[in-house]
Parts: structure tokens; sequence; C-alpha cells
């Protein structure tokens, strides 16, 4: 196999020659003096497999680490190699970096495993130094020795030195420090036996600190994340205090609004963001943000596969992406079952969450890890792909990806900007004189439809209904079989409003048009416990109550409605309780416990307007103007915002000019989740009038 570079990379890519500082057959103990230098096969032949990539970038040149081999060895060794791209930022192109007939690469280490288990290098670079954390492989350890005394952590110090100072060394490899001696004896009671790379992405921060991710493993074989970090230029180096939940493994360190994030992958099913104040002190799960948002598989099961977490630089923000790859079942008439593997890559400003592109996929090929780098205006992936025990490693740069995300934040930002500015009342003394929330909100559901979708306004998961018809003024549902169902536990894989089982504020500006039957519902929390469901339902009455009620419970009535009069109701979730607010009071007697502080939800819909079904909606007439969620619980200043300004509360459908992105991009990028979990590709002519950039949007899109 081969690497590959596409669309950036010059013809020629010079390989780097590493002075060796680990033996064929053992790695320096850390009581010998240094270790013996080894060179292994220049110009070697054949075909070689190169997995774990990390990239870097350093002055003008790209930098790739890896791990490969020579699949005839039959010894088995991995190597960790590092190459280079001169020349930083040539025309695009498409070529093969390191041929097999040319092939010149030295070995930071070998080790004599099972090529299925791969020692994560990690990387990290810094004024013209690199850092490799690595995991030799004691091959001489005697059959009782076992964890430490067999598999040996040392971080790799390398100098960059200039363009053909040293003849055809570009790196000169100074330093292997064992750091086995970090290897805390215990956590959480049970003694800690290894520990390896975190595989994902590294950082500097702005003292000049070096973070690297890293993954213990304790005798028990549970692993935990955290990070180790330097301050002084690599000299030393320092574990965190802190772990990360058991069952996490490889992780990317990232800092988002002032707090270091650890993006770690984890056996529960599903990615897991943890944060911390202080260096890893205490990593705490971000529960109700995007943590548990990507899931590692369709059933949102298993440990899944590495991805990468960056932030960079948009505009006037800083934006966070994210990587996913996804291994599903497919079925080809021809070939009949295969399995399908999909590299994505998510966009995210903190809020709201929305897939920009594909960076791989394929029916035969697999892939797995892959490593994203943001460098002078430029996003670019490195990822495997292959098959059994042979990989590749191909590095792309995400054009058309990142123009997506600027397009989806622009249009964030421009909805932002319209919703922001309604109010009720030109009077500077009206509640809402000083604007609409849009803090955390993060779906708003209003008079935009695509055939039986109702279209979340920012792109994130749309609703499906039935029995409404789309106006102006919202969408009016009747008849027997009518309502909207707001998926949240059942998305799917990726679960963008995982939030809502931690905390929320959903609010709906209704108006009851016709009424019919004792007690008609108007928006429903359904949850799922124990192996069965159970609604929390908020309705009205035929004696012009509002009704509340939780499972079987009885319930209870509060306030007053009018036929024809537009009311607003506002659900408040915070520590496990259901706070009901009704035209901007809030009613005590309708609060609901439904877990306890701390504990998470298990929400799987939200229905608005009914149920969806003739079994449990009368034929009553009512519009819903809008629906919106946020993703944190609103103060009662902020609902009384809301409450004065719920008349002119909706999606932006005038004075918005359309926006034009500058490429044509073809893939199915952009897409909303649609109710039934899966994804809505087909664009119909909508029963109302979608505005204009959404148009764009689908169009290009979908």
């Amino acid at each position: 196999m081969r690497v590959v570079y596409q669309r950036f990379f010059p013809v020629l890519l010079l390989l780097l020659s590493l002075e060796h500082l680990c033996s064929r057959h053992a790695c320096a103990d850390e009581g010998e003096e240094g270790g013996v230098n080894h060179t292994v096969g220049g110009n070697l032949t054949g075909t070689h497999s190169y997995r774990s990539p990390s990239l870097l970038s350093i002055g003008d040149s790209l930098v790739t680490v890896s791990e490969t081999w020579d699949p005839s060895d039959t010894e088995q060794y991995v190597d960790v190699i590092t190459e280079y791209s001169a020349h930083y930022g040539a025309p695009a192109v498409t070529q093969v970096a390191v041929r097999n007939d040319t092939l010149d690469f030295h070995a930071v280490y070998k080790h004599k495993e099972d090529r299925e288990s791969t020692m994560h290098p990690t990387a990290v670079a810094i004024d013209g130094m690199i850092f490799v954390l690595i995991f030799c492989k004691n091959i001489g350890a005697s059959g009782n020795q076992t964890g430490d005394a067999v598999i040996m952590p040392h971080v790799a110090k390398g100098v960059v030195l200039p363009g053909g100072a040293t003849g055809n060394v570009w790196v000169n490899w100074t330093q292997l420090m064992p750091i086995r001696s970090l290897l805390p004896k215990v956590i959480e009671g049970k003694r800690v036996s290894m520990f390896f790379g975190g595989g994902g992405n590294t950082i500097v921060m702005t003292k000049g600190t070096l973070v690297m991710p890293v993954q213990m493993v304790r005798t028990d074989d549970q692993r935990f994340a955290t990070i180790i970090y330097s301050s002084n230029n690599g000299t030393s180096w320092t574990v965190a205090k802190g772990f990360t939940d058991s069952g996490c493994r490889e992780s990317s360190v990232l800092i988002w609004k002032r707090k270091m994030l650890l993006v770690a992958r984890s056996d529960d099913g599903y990615t897991k963001v943890f944060e911390s104040d202080y260096m890893g002190d205490v990593w705490t799960e971000s529960l109700g943000t995007i943590s548990r948002v990507l899931g590692n598989s369709p059933d949102r099961r298993g440990p899944g596969n590495q991805g990468s977490a960056i932030t960079i630089p948009l505009g006037n923000e800083t934006v966070m992406f994210f990587t996913q790859t996804t291994v599903s079942n497919s079925s080809d008439s021809n070939e009949g079952d295969i399995n399908r593997i999909d590299q994505r890559i998510w966009f995210s400003d903190g809020s709201r969450m929305v897939k920009v592109g594909h960076i791989y996929w394929n029916d035969h090929l697999s892939s797995s890890r892959s490593y994203l780098l943001y460098s002078n205006n430029r996003l670019l992936c490195a990822y495997e792909m292959g098959a059994e025990k042979a990989y590749a490693i191909t590095v792309r740069s995400l054009v058309g990806e990142l123009e997506n995300a600027r397009f989806a934040r622009e249009t964030w930002a421009r909805q932002d900007a319209y919703i922001s500015g309604i109010c009720s009342s030109a009077k500077e003394s009206a509640p809402c004189a000083s604007g609409v929330p849009v803090d955390g909100l993060v779906g708003l559901l209003s008079s935009m439809v695509n055939g039986t979708a109702w279209v979340d306004a920012y792109f994130s998961v749309n609703a499906n209904f039935v029995g409404g018809l789309a106006g102006p003024a919202g969408l009016t549902f009747e008849g027997t079989a009518r309502g909207g169902r707001w998926p949240v536990g059942v998305q799917g894989q990726n679960q963008r409003f995982h939030f809502a089982n931690t905390h929320f504020t959903l609010v709906l500006t209704l108006t009851i048009h016709e009424q019919t039957a004792p007690r008609a519902p108007v928006l429903v929390t359904r949850l799922y416990e124990n192996g069965s469901y159970i609604d929390l339902e908020f309705s009205y009455t035929d004696d012009k109550r509002w009704h509340i009620k939780y499972g079987a419970e009885y319930g209870s009535t509060s306030g007053q409605w009018a036929l024809n009069q537009e009311h607003q109701l506002a659900f408040v979730l915070r520590g496990g309780t259901i706070a009901v607010y009704l035209d901007g009071k809030r009613m005590p007697t309708m609060a609901r416990m439904l877990a306890g502080n701390g504990n998470l939800l298990n929400i799987t819909h939200f229905y608005i307007g009914g149920y969806g079904t003739v079994k449990q909606s009368p034929r009553d007439r009512l519009t819903i103007r809008n629906a919106m969620l946020y993703n944190r619980p609103l103060k009662k200043a902020e609902i009384d915002k809301l409450f004065a300004a719920k008349s002119g509360i909706t999606a932006a459908t005038k004075g918005i000019e359309p926006l034009t992105p500058k490429w044509n991009h073809k893939t199915k990028d952009l897409e909303p989740q649609s109710g039934d979990g899966r994804a809505d590709h087909a664009f119909r002519t909508p029963s109302w009038a979608l505005p204009l950039f959404v148009l764009h949007l689908y169009s290009l899109f979908m």
C-alpha cells in the first residue's frame, strides 16, 4: 500500500531519514545507557502498510507521522515513520507520495505485535521541534512479565533542521525519553498496568505548554483517557491528576471557551466530551452540550473507531470540527450484504451541529482512524483506507467541506439576527426590547415544510407531521390523525438533541380554533423507562382549562385558555424537574419531577399539536405558530421576552438574500435529520414557500 496525497501536495515528497533510537530486538530500558542505533531497510521494496496518522504543520512543511510495516516481514515488526511535504501550499495535485520501489524510511521504534493492534503514535510540534509519544515492545521480556515491563512508553524528540543542512537528514532525532515513571499506581482502587497514546489531536497552549492525549489501562483491561503535558519544551512531562470515566479510549484534546476538552470514543457506544478547568486535574463529562451526540455505530453500541476533533477560527468566531467513522450493513443485488464505511466530518458552533461532508466512503475498503489539521487557512485530513492488513494513508484538503461550514455558519448567523430583532412593541420598555434570546437556540419549527417534514430553520433535526397545513401563521392541524413528532432519542446513530435528557427549554406559540373533546393534547414529552413508554402530556380541556399529567396519574389543571386567542407554553427542564410557564407566568402546581437531580432522562420524542394517530388525537383544530428548542433552561426574564414577541417569532422568510456558495458541491451534505432518524434527501415543492436561502441549501446539498 502507499501514502497518497490529494488536491494539495507537490509531486515530490521527501521522506525523513531518522537516527534510530531503538534496536530491532529491544527498546532502551530506563536502566540502560541509551539505545542501540539501527537502520531499517533503506530503499525497501514490496508492499507496505500505513496506519494511525498524525499531521503537523512546521514552517512551510506538512509532516505526517504514522505506523508502517512490511507485510512480507515474517517477524512482523511495526515502525513509526515521519515524512514531510516541502513547499507547503503548492498547487493542488493527486499523487503517490511514497513509491514502493524507492521507499526510504527509518524506524523510531519497532514492536512485535499483531498488526491489528496499533500503538497510536501521538505527535506535537513547537518551535522547530517534534515530539512523538511512542510505545516500545520489549521483545526480550520474560514470559512472566506483563504490562509496564513489556510495553514501555517513550517520547522521541526531533529537531527540525533547515532543508539540506545535513544532507538527507531533515529532522535530527536527538533524544528518546522513557516516561513510564508517569504511570499512576492505581485508578479507582485498581492497579494500572500500562498506558498508550491517545492517537488524536494534540495542542500547544498560548504559553507554549505541550499537551498530548493518552489512555491508561488497568489490570482489569478498563481504559481511561487523560493527558500528559510539558511546560518546558519537552524537557520533562507530567501526567494529569484526573481521569475520564472508564471505557474511554483514544481521544483528542482541544481548548474551548477557556476550558480544556477531551473528546474520547467510549465503549458506551458514543463519543463523550469531558471538560477541565485546569490541566486535567478533574475531568467532568460535559453533559447537555455536544457530548454523546455522535454514535459509534448505527445502534450506538460498541467502542467504534477513533475520530479527530479540532477548533479553528471561522470569521470572528472559534468553531469545532469532528470526524466520525460509521460501519453499516448495506445490500447490493449483485454482491449481497456488505459493510459500508463512511467517514463524515461534522461542524459545530458549540450548540448546533451539522454534517458538512463525507471524507471517505467505500463498500469494500476499511477506514477507521483520521486526523484533522487546520493550517495556512486550509482544513486538512489524514485518514486510513485499506483491507485486512494492507492500509494506506490519504491526506485531503477539505476545501468544499470548509466552505459548507462557512455557509452553514452564515445561515445560522442570519437566522439569529432576524429572530433576535423580533419584538411586538417598539417601546424601549417592552420586555423584548433587548431582543429575543438566541443563545442556545438549536431548533425552530414554524411555517417551513417539505412534504411531510416540518423543517427546522437551523437545519438540525426536522420533525415529521400529519394532518397539518402550512400557512403564514404557522402549521394548522386538523382532524383525528394530526400532530408533529420531533425526535430526540430515536434520531438514530447521531442524536443532536441529546442535551434534552439533561436540560432544555421548549416553547410553543399556539391558537386553538375548535374544541370538541374533553381533553386534547398540545405538547407531549415521551420518555422510555424500564422497557415501556411514559408520557408527560400537556392538554387543553373542554372547560377552558390547561391540564398536565405524567404517566398514569390523574393530573392537575390550571390557568385558562380562550378560543382563537394566541397563547404561549414553555417547558423548562432543570435538575430533573419540568417547570411550566403559561403566557409568561409560572404555574407551580403543574411542575413535575421526571428524574432525580443529576440523572439523565431518556426522551424519545416531543409530540406537538397531537400524537399523530386517530386513537389519541380528537377532531379539533389548532395552529402552532412556532416551536423553539433551547439547549439550556431559560431564565424568567428571557421567557418574558419570548412572550412579548410571540406573535412575530418565525423563521426568516423575507429580507434575506440567498447565499451562493463559490463551489459546485454535489455530495449530500448539510443534512437535517428527519423524524424517522434518516437523512431526508429528496427535495420536493413544499406546501408552503420555503425561504430562498433554504431552497439554495436544499438544492445544493440534499
